[in-house]
């Protein structure tokens, strides 16, 4: 994850690459609501996977069995 994040950061930051691709920085005002829907959805999953493991005989827990 740590990789994916440094290659993100070379192609939006890179001078070199935004010349070749003729881009420029994202301001740091638009990076917000993704990463606040990212969150989110990070919370959700491992919160639907928590109650899964404690409560195992649930529907949808055939996804997560251990």
């Amino acid at each position: 994850m740590v990789g994916t994040i440094v290659v993100c950061i070379m192609n939006l930051y890179g001078a070199g690459f935004q010349q070749v691709f003729g881009t420029m920085p994202i301001p740091g005002m638009y990076w917000g609501l993704p990463f606040t829907f990212a969150l989110g959805i990070l919370l959700i999953d491992e919160t639907h996977r928590a109650i899964v493991r404690i409560y195992p005989g649930m529907v949808n827990s055939k996804s997560y069995e251990v």
